[in-house]
């Protein structure tokens, strides 16, 4: 008998994270239909780009991109859910937000020693000069 070395398996390419993303979405279901319907047809890009992440607490009211606080939803569906309500409430938070970060770094200033916003007092108030009518033309008075 003639024995033949048996032939090593080639390297399996590893899947890339959009692949493993894709069949995961796949195999999903929002309110009981598939999330990516047609999906046999469709490469492993398209089935993640038809597909939109939504917060369940927005990151603008103190949310987070934990895994926990992200809905995958198809985009049609998505599209819905962002009203002109939500978005008036994440546009207050942002300037709210802004304004506590400056108040906050106030505080943190004085509290170091150093006030940089801080005004100096005057002890007595100032008074502007008198104002001049313009006589050249002859606008007298």
């Amino acid at each position: 008998m003639i024995f033949r070395p048996i032939p090593k398996p080639s390297p399996r390419k590893r899947l890339s994270a959009t692949e493993k993303i894709a069949a995961c979405l796949v195999h999903m279901t929002h309110e009981g239909e598939p999330m990516v319907p047609g999906a046999e047809n469709m490469t492993a890009k398209e089935i993640v780009a038809s597909v939109q992440f939504h917060h369940k607490r927005a990151r603008d009211l103190m949310g987070s991109d934990h895994p926990t606080n992200i809905i995958p939803q198809p985009k049609d569906f998505h599209i819905k859910v962002q009203t002109p309500i939500d978005r008036k409430v994440i546009d207050k938070a942002r300037r709210s937000r802004k304004a506590e970060e400056a108040f906050r770094n106030r505080l943190l200033a004085r509290a170091e020693g150093e006030d940089p916003n801080r005004v100096k007092k005057r002890h007595w108030p100032s008074r502007g000069f008198q104002k001049r009518k313009n006589t050249a033309r002859g606008d007298r008075r």
